[in-house]
């Protein structure tokens, strides 16, 4: 019996000691669970939500990576440096950069060498280029028509990947940080904690691409063929004088 009472002090405080060592493991999981839904959340309003947003441009889309690394002190991360980074140079940076660390392990060969801008993937100035580059101010401009202006103005923003083909560039995070182990928390328990503190937790990923209509993508590519006097002559089948070259086969019926 004298031996019970000595050691049941001891019981105690191990039971204590378990029970608030499951509690601040149970937050964490709790943490994880609501900054995974924020994140969730996050992409969900990417891809469908307001079909305007700061994801779409690499510029913008760079920012707004930045700033959610900020906001979860990672600022100096490499994880920053690489999504901020790889948005800021746009998707041909981005797939050259994953495609250039794929080389770098034995035994792997990425055949051709990857690049990381579009003027070594396709010729510049082209239609090509200009229908698939995304970096901002860059792209023939033509101001002589209307597809011309249209066009001008898609080159300069750098948006025209993301309203034709849905590509959106930065970061979609969830954080979530929360305080527990406070005495009105306890108390609303009916135990007593002797352990508390708060648990941060974030996540970040790729922004996702957004789903977009397949006319939007066709009347994209059909406003830049406007803007050349050769693709415009081919595809004129009888819409009117779109492009600069619709004048040169006389006015269509």
């Amino acid at each position: 019996m004298t031996e019970f009472a000595v050691t049941l002090p001891i019981y105690i405080l191990f039971m204590i000691g378990i029970l608030n060592l499951y509690n601040i493991h149970q937050e964490v999981l709790l943490s994880e669970q609501r900054a995974s839904a924020d994140l969730w959340e996050d992409a969900v309003g990417v891809q469908s939500g307001f079909p305007v947003s700061v994801e779409m441009t690499p510029g913008t889309g760079a920012a707004s990576a930045t700033a959610h690394y900020a906001s979860v002190g990672d600022f100096m991360s490499v994880a920053n440096t690489i999504d901020t980074g790889t948005a800021a140079g746009g998707i041909y940076a981005e797939s050259g950069f994953k495609a250039g660390a794929a080389d770098m392990i034995p035994n792997v060969n990425v055949d051709p060498d990857p690049e990381m801008n579009i003027n070594q993937v396709v010729c510049d100035p082209s239609f090509t280029s200009n229908l698939m580059n995304d970096r901002m101010l860059a792209g023939e401009m033509d101001f002589d028509n209307f597809a011309g202006i249209a066009g001008s103005v898609l080159s300069a923003t750098g948006a025209r990947p993301a309203l034709g083909a849905g590509i959106r560039y930065g970061v979609v995070g969830g954080v979530d940080d929360h305080q527990f182990g406070s005495d009105s928390e306890a108390s609303a328990m009916g135990m007593s904690q002797a352990f508390g503190g708060d648990v941060q937790t974030d996540y970040s990923a790729l922004a996702p691409t957004r789903p977009v209509d397949r006319i939007g993508t066709v009347g994209l590519a059909r406003l830049e063929i406007g803007t050349d006097d050769g693709f415009s002559d081919t595809a004129n089948f009888g819409w009117g004088n779109i492009g600069s070259g619709a004048d040169s086969i006389g006015s269509c019926p």
